[in-house]
């Protein structure tokens, strides 16, 4: 099963069994979702810009009603907030506002790979919204074997030099470099430089994605790889569905400055996939990050330790009911909303649908988010989310999974030898 099966799939066993604790979310927590009103940050975007346009503010919120421009209406705000939590320096002309990062992803598969013989590359295994995204859009997309021990540069060049004897022309990398979405892990700044320099050599883009990078647990907040960049290599992606409200659907894509041409082509195409970004949703956004001096750390520190105790619930349990029993690892985690956990066998669908209906509680097979096309067998291991359910009910949930998974290994047994 791999990438548009896989929603449906999940969806499914939600409805089917709508009772069991569902550890494959990656939805933010609903601790601190409402703070004060969409209607007082929408109010306080509108007299920002009647201040600053010399307008009354009735003249300044009108336009919010209509039809709004294709590259969005807080372009300026969105590069106050980036300088401030990400050190990122970008101007407004280079910000495109899109719906959530989710159509950033898919209007640069879009742009960047126009030919038959373009392709796109990413991890594997690797969030599965890219890669579907490449598919629906019809573009060639060609994985590259990762690891839980990170990335090996030489690997990845390998991979480009095959795909140009074939013939075909790597046109950009997809990558999640800060606690990985699946497998938890995040890119060391050497990682980091080496892809920058090898993507360079190749002209190829770095398509980064960064929706977890503030979400730290321990250590220091690692270097975008945008600011790392000195070759005008790195897209930036971004989205407020992790660190706000995942309904705004507000997401960015932050060009270089140098790639101007590529800014023009990816408003052209904003203007046919959804003509513009919610002027509404945009003005939530951009009133909240004027009341917040332009940063959403505040918020993200009062959610943090929340989080840190979530990932200590499932870490106890597992380090209980499995830390003695052969074949069963899993990944320390620093930050972000996952970790992988492996198994002494494989994990199947019908492993999730029975875990679901006899234990109450859904998982997520890693071998969803891989092509299976590597000697690394994915499909002996699971991600577990740590940042929706929480407190007792995580921690129930978790021993229930890990019931599971200690009678699975008679029944994997006993079907083998039968």
């Amino acid at each position: 099963m791999y990438d548009t099966e896989v929603m449906n799939f999940l969806n499914e066993i939600s409805m089917v069994y709508p009772d069991a604790t569902s550890l494959a979310s990656g939805k933010p927590s609903d601790l601190y979702l409402i703070e004060k009103s969409e209607e007082f940050f929408r109010k306080s975007y509108v007299n920002y810009r009647a201040q600053q346009q010399n307008e009354k503010p009735e003249t300044v919120e009108l336009p919010m009603f209509q039809y709004g421009k294709a590259a969005g209406s807080i372009g300026d705000i969105i590069s106050e907030h980036l300088l401030k939590d990400y050190n990122i320096d970008a101007d407004s002309q280079q910000v495109l506002i899109t719906n959530g990062g989710q159509e950033a992803m898919l209007m640069l598969a879009m742009v960047l790979a126009p030919g038959q013989d373009d392709v796109l590359l990413t991890f594997d295994p690797s969030y599965i919204g890219f890669s579907g995204a490449a598919m629906i859009a019809g573009k060639n997309i060609e994985p590259i074997e990762a690891t839980l021990d990170g990335i090996c540069v030489e690997r990845v060049e390998a991979s480009i030099r095959e795909i140009l004897l074939k013939g075909k022309k790597p046109v950009a990398l997809y990558l999640n470099p800060d606690y990985n979405n699946p497998l938890g892990m995040s890119f060391t700044e050497e990682e980091r430089l080496q892809l920058i320099t090898l993507c360079h050599k190749y002209g190829i883009y770095i398509l980064e994605d960064s929706p977890y990078s503030q979400f730290v647990y321990e250590g220091e907040q690692y270097a975008s790889m945008y600011n790392l960049d000195e070759h005008s290599s790195v897209i930036h992606i971004g989205s407020f569905s992790k660190t706000l409200w995942p309904s705004l659907r507000i997401g960015y894509m932050v060009i270089p400055k140098a790639a101007s041409q590529l800014y023009k082509n990816l408003v052209a195409a904003k203007s046919f996939v959804s003509l513009n970004t919610c002027q509404m949703a945009q003005s939530v956004v951009a009133g909240y990050l004027i009341e917040n001096e332009y940063s959403l750390r505040p918020r993200v520190n009062k959610i943090i330790p929340h989080y840190k105790e979530s990932l200590k619930i499932v870490v106890d349990v597992l380090a209980t009911r499995l830390g003695n029993v052969a074949g069963f690892s899993w990944t320390e985690v620093e930050g972000g909303f996952f970790l992988a956990l492996e198994l002494p066998y494989e994990f199947s669908k019908e492993d999730l649908s029975r875990c679901a209906q006899e234990n109450k509680v859904i998982c997520m097979p890693m071998s969803f988010f891989s092509s299976q096309r590597f000697e690394h067998n994915w499909r002996r291991f699971i991600r577990i989310s740590i940042s929706y359910v929480h407190g007792d009910e995580l921690k129930a949930a978790v021993i229930r999974l890990t019931d599971y998974l200690l009678d699975a290994i008679d029944r994997k047994n006993n079907k083998d030898m039968a």
